[in-house]
């Protein structure tokens, strides 16, 4: 499996890495009753994380996942005001290892960010939010991750999505309601002045 995932992360790059990786799944577990209710399951979430570092740094897996990603906002680095430091001679030796800066997993959906080790102190403003759409229109056996935050001064949001199924009558109308209350009811803080966005439209950069 790494090197599917190495093989494919070479292919899109060109052998020119990116700055920052941003990988979407969904059902990387089986949708049964007990992973619906449960939602997260670190074990899972965890292994792909290090078949990603694997990849992007060309390493072999370690069973203890060097970022070690819990809760919410599963972790999230000190950021400084400037990066000034980030070009500093000691930083130079592992400037292009990549190491992840949030993740999260809602049921079958999977959501994690990845950035250049040089770039993680311009990093500000991470946070996450999920909508379940499934079972009652509320579980997460059907909905979306995002996660948004600002590259130096410019703000992202990526969104993970997964939709109702089916090709019959009706499925194409509950697809498009699905998104309708994605868009809906997705949120992010404000921040203290107020002033972040807080729908997915209104950051500056959305990718789905």
């Amino acid at each position: 499996m790494e090197d599917m995932m190495r093989d494919w992360i070479s292919s899109s790059t060109h052998d020119k890495p990116a700055d920052v990786y941003v990988f979407g799944f969904q059902e990387i577990v089986p949708l049964n009753a007990r992973n619906v209710i449960v939602s997260e399951n670190n074990k899972i979430s965890k292994k792909w994380n290090s078949l990603i570092r694997a990849a992007l740094n060309k390493k072999i897996p370690t069973v203890v996942e060097k970022y070690n990603i819990v809760g919410e906002i599963q972790k999230v680095h000190p950021i400084k005001d400037d990066c000034s430091s980030a070009n500093s001679v000691g930083s130079r030796s592992n400037r292009h290892e990549f190491g992840c800066i949030i993740s999260k997993q809602m049921v079958g959906i999977f959501l994690t960010v990845w950035v250049r080790s040089d770039l993680r102190q311009c990093i500000r403003n991470l946070s996450v939010s999920c909508v379940g759409c499934g079972l009652m229109s509320y579980l997460g056996n059907k909905g979306s991750v995002s996660i948004r935050f600002w590259l130096h001064e410019t703000s992202f949001c990526f969104v993970c999505t997964h939709l109702a199924s089916g090709g019959k009558e009706g499925d194409e109308r509950r697809r498009n309601a699905n998104v309708s209350q994605i868009l809906s009811n997705t949120s992010f803080p404000s921040g203290p002045s107020h002033n972040f966005p807080r729908k997915i439209i209104d950051h500056e950069y959305v990718y789905t």
